[in-house]
């Protein structure tokens, strides 16, 4: 793959910076879900605060669902935003946010920035 298509004078400067732009980071988080015990009240709460937390951020794209903690569990996601109550679930699972009050806006934003890592 030959990234220095503009000529030598962008040398690597312009190779990382096509590379930066271009190449998908694997590790990116392109999926959430908000789990409950339920999977319809309070995790759809939680799943329309999530995405007024990450419009706060200024983050777009992400993909924000709901579901209960067993559905989710048999699905692949990115990013699993749990209460603390189900915390002793998530054992088997990598990439939690634990979260004290699923409607704290500001809890949530910082442990998503902490979970996206800025």
């Amino acid at each position: 793959m030959v990234f220095n298509a503009a000529g030598p004078r962008f040398g690597s400067f312009y190779n990382r910076l096509v590379i930066m732009f271009y190449m998908e980071d694997p590790m990116a988080i392109k999926s959430i879900v908000c789990c409950c015990g339920m999977g319809m009240g309070t995790s759809l709460l939680a799943k329309m605060n999530v995405e007024k937390a990450l419009s706060n951020m200024g983050i777009k794209g992400i993909d924000v669902e709901h579901s209960t903690m067993t559905e989710a569990k048999g699905s692949k996601f990115d990013l699993y935003v749990v209460s603390k109550d189900l915390e002793r679930e998530t054992k088997s699972l990598s990439n939690v946010v634990v979260v004290n009050n699923l409607m704290d806006i500001k809890e949530l934003e910082t442990k998503l920035k902490a979970a996206f890592g800025i």
